[in-house]
């Protein structure tokens, strides 16, 4: 009888996540309050977008989900704060386990990638999807933007008022107020830097570039 329960409700699911308009949208406003762990008042989702796990997902208040985005937190927890809003095709993953946390009035770009897992590939002598994970919690503060195709691994901290340009890869925290891109290991100074950024410095070698938004570039 559960397993029948289990499959009408994702069958249930399916064609809610799937009507068009204001209608659709209030249904699955009505459907998910009931699933999520908490969803807070005039949160949105969009079409398209799947929840697994959905007991271990919390939005806040007036959260935006543009369509298709993925959110999965089966041995994990994902926790989202208000006014955040998600532009079509995030990937929001802590299935494996770990813990991501968003906080309030945060930008997330099409096509961005969050994931609290990465997989092992030490060893040469067994295949990389039999050795398992490495875990770690991922933390966005206040007021960040990451942009489009924006990828950020686990064990990552992005401090508030940070913007992360489009495309890049982040795997290391980053301070607050500073503006980064590109791939790792190359950095491209501005001139001026407030002294506790340039104290920071040498943590953000690994940024294609990064200039702080406290000072004109």
């Amino acid at each position: 009888m559960k397993r029948i329960f289990s499959e009408f409700a994702a069958y249930l699911e399916a064609l809610i996540t799937s009507l068009p308009g204001a209608s659709g949208s209030r249904l699955r406003g009505f459907f998910l309050s009931r699933r999520l762990g908490a969803l807070g008042a005039g949160s949105s989702i969009g079409m398209g977008c799947r929840f697994k796990a959905t007991e271990n997902i919390y939005l806040g208040r007036f959260v935006s989900c543009g369509t298709g985005g993925f959110f999965a937190a089966t041995d994990g927890r994902i926790e989202i704060g208000d006014r955040v809003a998600f532009n079509t095709n995030v990937h929001i993953n802590a299935e494996v386990g770990g813990r991501i946390s968003i906080g309030n009035d945060c930008l997330i770009g099409p096509n961005v990638v969050l994931r609290t897992a990465n997989h092992r590939f030490e060893r040469s002598d067994i295949p990389i999807r039999e050795q398992g994970h490495i875990l770690g919690d991922l933390f966005i503060d206040d007021d960040v933007w990451l942009g489009a195709n924006v990828v950020v691994i686990g064990g990552v901290r992005i401090g508030r008022g940070v913007v992360v340009a489009a495309g890049a890869v982040v795997t290391r925290d980053v301070p607050p107020m500073v503006v980064v891109g590109g791939c790792q290991r190359r950095l491209s100074r501005r001139a001026h830097y407030r002294a506790q950024f340039h104290d920071a410095l040498p943590s953000l070698w690994r940024y294609g570039w990064v200039y702080s938004r406290t000072l004109p570039p």
